[in-house]
């Protein structure tokens, strides 16, 4: 590997200068007190207190006054610890053979310097001057190893790379993503002609697509499908994911207009019934969770009543030592009386509650004994109009013949008719001949379309429910 001695000395004198500026901005914490100035009626009830019969001083007179604390550092802590971790990234990379490793830790530490950068008005010149410095030599690090990565991937020459990998991007990119005609084009850039910002700007787009790329790479891998750099005339396919939020939300739409075809009707009935009942059920769950949280609101009503009275009791106790006897027992009537006046309005509120949450018990059990008839109805209405459509209960049970639907035993796929078929099993092999010619045009035409059952026995078929399709 190669030696790291001697390697960014201009990033080393860079951290040093940063954790030297952080331990300069320590400042001692300076602490102002502020007197705090109660306010007219504060004041008067404080000499009331001071001043009365027992001299009781106010709570919050004896309390000290709030300090202010001022603490100020001009380098967060963050920006240096992200560039002392870079910087160690970057000098273990440097003593290994990976050149992914390398590119991707001085990635690293052009974003950290860039983060460093953000907080220029906290440095001197001399920060500054050290932070160019830093940067324009990982830059020109950055380059050499986005070369070594390209060389690894393609050893060819950089200029027959360019020129095998160029006219693909300018003459023929209908198989190319976005960023990988821009890959291509930044890759054709002589980055030894920028400097400042603008090949700070390159370097970091380019290792940004250059990562995008292989995430891509390794998506596409995993659904069979390759998209490397190395072959730019290979398409790479779009995501077969659903991630538009619109798309998701449009499916269940159920649009009136457009009516589906054969007849179909979505939603189907059995669906509509599954969702007034898990309708129902939320709302008797809903009914009991109000009910519960109800009986724990008013429990925890009660006892901050009761602890409230309790204060209240203690603060007219000490009130009425200090007042005349008739005052006090009027004071004591009136405080009774507003008292029962709370409790009764609180009362009044709990009944109330109570008689909401019944009502919506009584409709609840209502709508799921409405539902039930309902359901009850509607099979005896598909029951009637299946042995009408079958020509009675009776002619249901007969062998074949038109009318006679059933559906498969295994996926419940319906309706099947029978065309007056007296030989089930014989239809169904295309081996069976009748007068020389075949009596099946297909192998097993009698079978399940869907599932592939078969039974030679007609009656062994179960009659067809009404539900269309497998079920």
């Amino acid at each position: 590997g190669t030696s790291s001695n001697g390697s960014f000395c201009s990033v080393s004198r860079l951290l040093g200068r940063l954790e030297s500026v952080a331990a300069r901005g320590q400042r001692p914490v300076s602490v102002t007190f502020t007197r705090h100035i109660p306010s007219p009626q504060r004041k008067k009830k404080s000499f009331w207190r001071k001043n009365g019969s027992r001299g009781v001083p106010e709570v919050a007179d004896l309390l000290p006054p709030t300090p202010a604390v001022v603490h100020q550092n001009p380098i967060p802590a963050s920006v240096i610890d992200g560039i002392r971790g870079a910087h160690m990234n970057t000098m273990k990379a440097e003593n290994g053979n990976d050149p992914n490793v390398k590119l991707e830790s001085l990635s690293e530490m052009l974003v950290a310097l860039r983060v460093a950068e953000s907080h220029g008005n906290a440095l001197d010149v001399e920060d500054r001057r050290l932070l160019e410095a830093a940067k324009e030599e990982v830059g020109q690090k950055h380059m050499a190893a986005q070369m070594a990565v390209m060389t690894v991937h393609d050893p060819q020459p950089k200029s027959q790379n360019l020129e095998n990998r160029t006219p693909p991007s300018m003459n023929d990119d209908s198989n190319l993503s976005e960023d990988q005609r821009e890959y291509f084009q930044l890759i054709a850039v002589d980055a030894s002609t920028l400097s400042g910002d603008d090949a700070f700007d390159h370097f970091m787009r380019l290792s940004t697509l250059e990562q995008r790329l292989k995430e891509a790479e390794e998506t596409a891998f995993d659904d069979g499908v390759d998209t490397s750099l190395g072959s730019v005339d290979e398409e790479v396919p779009a995501s077969a994911e659903i991630d538009d939020p619109d798309l998701l939300d449009a499916i269940g739409f159920r649009d009136e207009d457009w009516p589906l075809p054969l007849g179909l009707n979505y939603p189907t009935t059995r669906m509509e019934n599954e969702l007034e009942l898990l309708k129902n059920a939320l709302a008797q769950q809903l009914a009991g969770s109000e009910r519960k949280y109800d009986d724990e609101y008013g429990e925890r009503r009660r006892r901050l009543t009761e602890k409230r009275d309790r204060l209240e009791d203690e603060i007219q106790q000490v009130r009425a030592e200090a007042q005349d006897a008739e005052a006090t027992a009027e004071a004591e009537q009136q405080r009774l009386r507003e008292r029962e006046e709370v409790r009764r309005r609180e009362e009044e509120e709990r009944r109330e509650r109570e008689r909401i949450r019944q009502e919506k018990e009584r409709r609840a059990r209502e709508e799921e004994e409405r539902l039930r008839r309902k359901h009850q109805e509607d099979e005896r209405v598909t029951r009637e109009a299946f042995a009408s459509a079958v020509g009675g209960e009776d002619n249901a049970e007969r062998f074949g013949g038109r009318g006679d639907l059933r559906m498969c035993g295994r996926c419940k796929a319906g309706p099947i008719e029978n065309f007056a078929c007296a030989d089930l099993a014989a239809h169904n092999d295309t081996s069976t001949s009748y007068k020389g010619n075949a009596v099946a045009s297909t192998e097993r035409p009698n079978s399940c379309k869907h599932c592939d059952w078969f039974d030679a026995d007609w009656h062994n078929w179960p009659l067809w429910d009404g539900v269309w399709g497998p079920h």
